[in-house]
């Protein structure tokens, strides 16, 4: 039997902790990744060298490896000195340095996939790096992905500059043959949306008859989703698609301690049944919450589990 075809979009710290759970199991994986970020170390880097941001990339390169090598080891590490190298990941080095060798970050991706034995493919939601630029609800217009937080004001609508940025044939030939498409966890506005605003990427998801599950996050995000509802998350992305197209959404349903949420102004994202069922989207409620090590994070185990449920469920109906 083939394996199951899963594609999951996004970017930021939340989907590589997926991606490390389902690097577990028997799957084709394929992760989309955003090219909107402008901050730290990628953003250095596009400041100097006309290549899409790395970090989003490199962080779901070293989730998916099943290398123990030193090279692998090193992927991740970020120099701490007080020079120019301060901030810059030595992974996001070799990724622009690649891409600016071979001229082709699609090649890039893959001589490091060879390198860090990556089970999976991960490939960049385009090869054109994006800015962000938002409108506010005020009106105004905020450019740049670090900046857009910053503002906190509720963001009316999301563009991606150029508009016209096209997807490779390889992303959407994954997600025409996904099983299931998952989106997040991670930043909607600026790690999830972005993907989605590539024209190519948003035709191919809502033709796709694969079911489309949304990971949504625990807690709301400063100057992005603050008072929030899981179902406000889902109608930002259908609004902006200009379609229906999420079946499902994983919502965590265990009350977080007040003592792990911070700063103020971040609260735990509310329930809305009601606007779940006008957005046709089916809530799967559980315990997703793991705060082991501290900090509040998706059980990855869980979700990972329930993610290949969906698959097993529409193969077999």
């Amino acid at each position: 039997m083939r394996k199951r075809r899963i594609v999951i979009i996004g970017g930021g710290t939340g989907l590589p902790v997926i991606l490390r759970g389902l690097r577990q199991h028997y799957l084709d994986i394929t992760a989309v990744i955003t090219v909107g970020d402008d901050g730290g170390s990628s953003g250095k880097i596009r400041k100097q060298i006309d290549v899409i941001p790395p970090g989003d990339i490199r962080n779901a390169l070293s989730a998916l490896s099943e290398s123990e090598s030193s090279i692998a080891r090193v992927f991740q590490y970020r120099f701490q000195n007080d020079g120019e190298l301060k901030g810059h990941v030595v992974g996001n080095l070799l990724l622009a340095a690649l891409t600016d060798m071979h001229g082709d970050a699609l090649e890039a991706i893959a001589d490091l996939s060879n390198i860090l034995n990556v089970k999976g493919v991960v490939l960049p939601a385009t090869t054109i790096p994006l800015q962000l630029q938002a409108e506010m609800a005020d009106g105004s217009i905020v450019l740049g992905e670090s900046n857009i937080p910053k503002v906190r004001l509720p963001i009316k609508k999301l563009e991606i500059v150029p508009d016209d940025a096209r997807a490779s044939q390889r992303v959407v030939a994954a997600i025409k043959e996904a099983d299931l498409i998952a989106f997040g966890p991670g930043s909607l506005y600026t790690s999830i949306l972005p993907n989605l605003l590539v024209h190519d990427i948003a035709e191919a998801v809502v033709a796709s008859r694969a079911k489309k599950v949304y990971v949504c996050n625990i807690l709301t995000q400063l100057g992005e989703t603050e008072g929030f509802s899981d179902a406000d998350h889902v109608r930002v992305l259908h609004e902006h698609v200009g379609a229906k197209f999420i079946d499902r959404m994983l919502v965590n349903e265990k009350k977080v301690a007040p003592a792990l949420i911070h700063p103020d102004g971040v609260n735990q994202v509310m329930t809305d049944l009601k606007g779940m069922q006008e957005q046709e989207v089916e809530p799967l409620y559980d315990n997703y919450l793991d705060t082991s090590d501290g900090f509040v994070r998706h059980d990855a185990s869980l979700v990972v589990e329930k993610l290949i449920a969906l698959i097993d469920k529409s193969r077999h109906s």
